[in-house]
């Protein structure tokens, strides 16, 4: 299964999961950065791994998911 969303012409999206981006859109485009975080880490949780596996992708997630271009912060000059 693709793990990749899709643009507005149904070609695979390079950026975003399939989970949140459809059809060149964000699924939920009015979720916050704190919700989106919860609901991560809440995935990881169901995840079939290890319990390490799980503690280093919760610990790094929150990291990771703020340097996405979707909730990056633009530099200040």
């Amino acid at each position: 299964m693709n793990q990749f969303g899709t643009e507005a012409n149904q070609r695979a999206s390079n950026i975003y999961y399939h989970r949140c981006y459809q059809n060149g859109e964000f699924v939920d485009s009015a979720i916050t950065f704190d919700e989106m975080k919860v609901r991560g880490l809440t995935i990881i949780d169901q995840l079939n791994t290890s319990t390490l596996k799980k503690r280093f992708m919760k610990f790094f997630y929150p990291g990771v998911l703020k340097r996405t271009k979707r909730w990056r912060q633009p530099e200040i000059s």
